[in-house]
């Protein structure tokens, strides 16, 4: 397994929602050992871990806010 962002156990994959539906993008952050931003090929650090599950969408929250002016 090629080592980069993408495929280290630390890398949080961002997505964007595009008509109600999420997609993945090409940026993230690592958490560890501090959180930093990372693009998904970026070229793995010293603290790569290979990934050992499959990317998967969880929804933490969704806020939206209407504001009438």
């Amino acid at each position: 397994m090629e080592q980069t962002c993408r495929n280290c156990e630390h890398y949080i994959r961002h997505f964007v929602n595009l008509n109600g539906r999420f997609s993945p993008i090409e940026h993230g952050h690592c958490t560890y050992p501090m959180l930093k931003n990372r693009e998904a090929n970026h070229k793995a650090c010293k603290y790569f871990e290979e990934r050992k599950k499959e990317d998967k969408i969880e929804v933490v929250e969704i806020r939206i806010e209407h504001k009438t002016i």
